[in-house]
């Protein structure tokens, strides 16, 4: 949509706010507020691609509701947009026009809430003005938006076909190589994490291989599906058993879990074997021809538009829709530390990665209160009711605590995406 507003109606409506300013008086806040919001609006405008007489108007208007209405509070908004609806007209604005910028002047309190590309960016000028101005005071929302609105614009490109060739071969010698173990106590916390990665980026890369090469590669994505899955049951109880210490409990209420970790551990040697022998071809194969330069670039683009309907379809209160979110973001992280793909700014890796993680804690601390069900119906653990409290009450908290942090992270991830 294209939208008019002329430098001679920007200018009016600058000299009809500037008025009402001069009447408040250099001293008052707003008289040098909205002077800092337009500076700000016009910034992002230019960097954004929007029209910069209607980001402008917007950012001279925005306060009308307190400024001209005399309303504090959050119904300065609603009272803004009424008053700058009525001053577009008698000067003659188009319908359209006055509807994107009283929209934005109505929304422009709505902080937490991302909506069209006008709303968000005098949101934006407001808080950049508000952190010049109130310092530490800041909400929480207007400082993730001060800090997010001061960074480029999110970019992540395609970096090397040769790279990503490259680490998936690393990465495979490392897993041929860690099927090698014999001895379950060489299965050590570090040594499973790198096995993880190890199959991680490799199915990272395996998101960038065309369709006639993924049916070839079939055979090789169940051998590492099945790797993967080995650890399960160890990994659920070694972070069940660390759940309980940091809960509270003494080593005698769970020492029992000591044993089951092991025996657990023993069926992973005994996995390593049975894979080894079932798919040692696809181990040994060389796949040094599976990516096509145009398909790689193909599949980048389009995983990266998934990551995008991802973020913004996502549901909070479900672990499924959480968990296609990670598993998305998971490729994305693995790729990029990996260095096949590049990415513009630091803070949006950090977002990746701290978001997995939040996600991957509140899977966790679901699966430990199942253990926990599960093994004081069975007897196993066995707790006082002073006890049992103080687990689930650590639990309770643990997980609404992570649903507050995802909130967060999902939203500034989502402003990237807007910006």
């Amino acid at each position: 949509m294209d939208l008019i507003l002329t430098d001679v109606t920007v200018t009016r409506i600058r000299e009809d706010v500037y008025n009402l300013l001069d009447i408040q008086g250099d001293t008052s806040y707003d008289y040098h507020h909205v002077r800092h919001v337009e500076l700000y609006a016009k910034k992002l405008s230019k960097q954004r691609h929007l029209d910069i007489n209607v980001g402008i108007a917007i950012a001279l208007m925005h306060d009308l509701g307190r400024i001209k209405g005399g309303i504090y509070g959050k119904e300065h908004a609603a009272m803004g947009a009424q008053i700058a609806k009525k001053w577009l007209k008698k000067l003659d604005v188009a319908a359209e026009t006055s509807c994107v910028i009283t929209t934005a002047i109505m929304n422009h309190n709505q902080k937490k809430n991302i909506q069209d590309s006008y709303s968000e960016l005098i949101k934006d000028a407001d808080s950049l003005a508000h952190k010049d101005e109130l310092q530490d005071e800041l909400p929480r929302y207007e400082r993730i938006r001060s800090e997010i609105a001061r960074i480029s614009p999110m970019r992540i490109d395609f970096a090397s076909l040769e790279q990503a060739i490259f680490v998936f071969n690393k990465q495979m010698s490392e897993i041929i190589m860690m099927l090698d173990i014999e001895d379950e106590g060489l299965l050590t916390g570090s040594c499973v994490h790198e096995f993880r990665i190890a199959i991680r980026s490799i199915r990272a890369v395996l998101t960038l291989v065309s369709d006639e090469e993924l049916v070839r590669c079939n055979k090789l994505e169940k051998a590492l599906k099945k790797i993967f899955k080995l650890f399960e049951d160890s990994r659920k109880l070694t972070v069940f058993q660390k759940s309980l210490k940091r809960a509270g409990l003494s080593k005698s209420d769970y020492s029992f879990l000591k044993v089951l970790i092991e025996r657990e551990n023993a069926k992973i040697i005994l996995g390593f074997r049975n894979i080894k022998n079932k798919y040692e071809a696809q181990f040994h194969d060389s796949y040094d021809s599976i990516l096509n330069e145009d398909e790689a670039h193909l599949n980048f683009e389009r995983n990266l538009f998934n990551y995008n309907q991802a973020f913004q379809m996502v549901r909070l209160d479900e672990m499924e829709s959480l968990h296609q979110l990670r598993i998305h973001g998971k490729n994305f992280k693995y790729l990029i530390e990996n260095e096949v793909l590049t990415i513009g700014e630091p803070i949006d890796l950090e977002l990746i990665n701290e978001l997995h993680m939040a996600i991957g804690r509140l899977h966790d601390i679901g699966e430990n209160m199942k253990l926990l069900v599960d093994f004081m119906s069975t007897g196993a653990i066995k707790l006082k009711d002073k006890q049992a409290l103080m687990v689930t009450g650590f639990y309770k908290s643990g997980m609404s605590e992570e649903l507050q942090n995802i909130r967060r992270l999902v939203f500034r991830f989502r402003k990237r995406l807007v910006v």
